[in-house]
């Protein structure tokens, strides 16, 4: 690993190394080394620097190495795919009025992602204020996927999701968390309830009544009558109203 300058620990935090036995033909040539190893483990771009020695087999004589950090032609460079999001709702409004169908457009930024190779965005609603899940109205979590293949390694890619929010009585902080997935392998995460550009709020729909309760005699006004206000989908009681002594 150059930046630390020690050996370079795979995703099972085992040393990467290589070996080859070969006789030469001649006195000069050249052989191949092959090293392979899993690399999820890796969250930033990392310079590896490979580090050779040569052994006489026969005696298992060191006879040569080449051991240099700062040589560019022992070094290769592993980039980690990165993805950013910038959530809005269909309208391109980052706040609105819970309804029906409720429609968030989240565009996923992909960065060092091979071309022409077919990948998976995968996303989830999450509730801000618990930072669990968000529940739709039927009580199911909300997400979204979309598969595709880039044609260049940096561009965007957009996720939808779709929900149902009638039911919301508060202001209600909704964050999207994303994953980017190559195969069953996952390449990236996005997952930040305090990133503002992943947060979209859903607004409560506040309706207004007012009741004017009169005595059918002589058109005065009765006070304590009660009143209830139900959700019509459901009967739920919402509100509870008395009147006052002006009737209302």
């Amino acid at each position: 690993d150059k930046a630390t300058g020690k050996p370079f620990l795979d995703f099972d935090g085992n040393e990467v190394t290589a070996e080859a036995t070969f006789t030469p033909a001649d006195a000069d040539g050249t052989v191949e080394l092959t090293f392979s190893f899993d690399s999820r483990q890796l969250d930033e771009d990392t310079k590896l620097v490979v580090f050779d020695e040569l052994y006489r087999v026969k005696t298992n004589t060191l006879i040569a190495e080449h051991k240099d950090i700062e040589a560019e032609s022992q070094t290769v460079k592993i980039f980690v795919p990165k993805i950013g999001t910038t959530a809005e709702f269909e309208d391109g409004s980052k706040e609105i009025i819970a309804n029906k169908e409720i429609v968030v457009i989240d565009t996923v930024s992909y960065k060092d992602l091979k071309p022409e190779r077919e990948y998976t965005v995968s996303g989830i609603l999450m509730d801000k204020a618990t930072g669990s899940p968000f529940l739709d109205a039927d009580g199911n979590i909300v997400v979204g996927e979309t598969v595709f293949t880039p044609e260049e390694p940096t561009g965007t890619v957009e996720v939808e999701f779709r929900f149902n929010a009638n039911f919301v009585q508060e202001d209600t902080e909704i964050v999207v968390f994303e994953d980017l997935y190559y195969g069953d392998v996952q390449l990236a995460a996005h997952a930040d309830l305090e990133d503002e550009s992943q947060t979209v709020t859903v607004h409560p729909l506040h309706g207004f009544v007012e009741i004017l309760k009169l005595n059918n005699m002589d058109n005065s006004p009765l006070a304590g009558t009660k009143f209830g206000i139900f959700r019509a989908e459901t009967d739920e009681l919402v509100e509870e109203i008395v009147t006052s002594e002006s009737g209302m």
